[in-house]
């Protein structure tokens, strides 16, 4: 159902929850995905243990069934805090989670994904990609710029369509493959249903592309590593009622690593490469402060 939505200078919490219904992506999987979209909260119903070690103070252990200030506490500095999942692999879940920033002429739709566990096994670099690559945890996000000015008068679906102006598809490093991630609107690679876009979410690393097909990442040792996505899996609508505002969420603030840490032989690679089997820090994390808050096209 689509409707108009007049506003001056801010988004009330009503409006900004219909915004984001109306340009919700739409998520296809890999008809060989083993660990699709799914939640946070799916994943904290599993019980995982938050697990720290702070200095100075003693380590801890814990389970964790739902995140709460004094937990929040607790794992921050000086605690270096992890949630350990133990493999927990929940059923998929439609949810997003999303963050509207307002650059004066434009608006900016974050949703974020959230996936149990990210697997590289299969992109190329066997078994080496698989122990230094493999992870518990793995956020990725799609961001939808908005003109604001026809947004304003927007009533029909193809008002609302045409208001788009861009799209940011999150793929692996920031600064690479530039070309795959910034698309207007108007380019013919992109697939919509009525204002919504289409993203395919790559084989096991969840990378984010505007169309089915194989990526490659680059070319180690004569080994292409690449990413893949047949079109033909799981699909999941979230214009539906579990989209959630993201800085709302109790464990928005949360420091530690979504994963557990992994400590073996890869461990120095992590200070040289991309690579790592460390759980990965979510989008409040004070690391990401300013890609989450500027929005994807800040330095652009």
């Amino acid at each position: 159902m689509f409707f108009s939505i007049l506003f001056n200078t801010s988004l009330t919490a009503t409006t900004a929850q219909e915004l984001a219904k109306i340009y919700a992506p739409i998520v296809v999987h890999d008809s060989r995905e083993t660990s699709p979209l799914t939640s946070v909260e799916a994943l904290l119903a599993t019980g995982p243990r938050l697990e720290a070690t702070c200095n100075p103070g003693p380590s801890f252990s814990q389970p964790v069934f739902g995140f709460t200030e004094s937990l929040l506490k607790q794992s921050r500095p000086p605690c270096t805090a992890a949630l350990h999942f133990n493999r927990a692999n929940p059923a998929p879940v439609a949810r997003s989670y999303y963050h509207i920033l307002d650059h004066g002429l434009y608006l900016t739709i974050q949703y974020w994904f959230f996936y149990a566990w990210n697997e590289t096994q299969h992109l190329g670099g066997g078994e080496l990609a698989a122990l230094c690559g493999n992870h518990e945890g793995d956020w990725e996000h799609v961001s939808v710029r908005i003109k604001r000015d026809p947004l304003s008068t927007a009533k029909h679906p193809d008002d609302y369509r045409n208001a788009i102006d861009a799209l940011y598809f999150a793929q692996h490093k920031r600064d690479s493959h530039p070309e795959r991630k910034y698309f207007k609107s108007t380019d013919r690679r992109l697939s919509f249903k009525n204002a919504q876009i289409y993203v395919f979410s790559a084989r096991g690393s969840h990378a984010s592309y505007p169309s089915p097909g194989t990526w490659p990442l680059l070319t180690l040792a004569g080994i292409t590593l690449k990413d893949e996505n047949d079109g033909k899996g799981l699909t999941l609508d979230l214009a539906n009622d579990q989209l959630a505002p993201i800085m709302q969420a109790p464990w928005f603030d949360y420091p530690g690593h979504w994963g557990a840490i992994v400590d073996n032989i890869c461990t120095p690679l992590e200070k040289v490469t991309a690579l790592s089997n460390d759980g990965p820090f979510g989008p409040g994390h004070t690391g990401k402060v300013s890609s989450f808050y500027e929005g994807d096209w800040h330095d652009r």
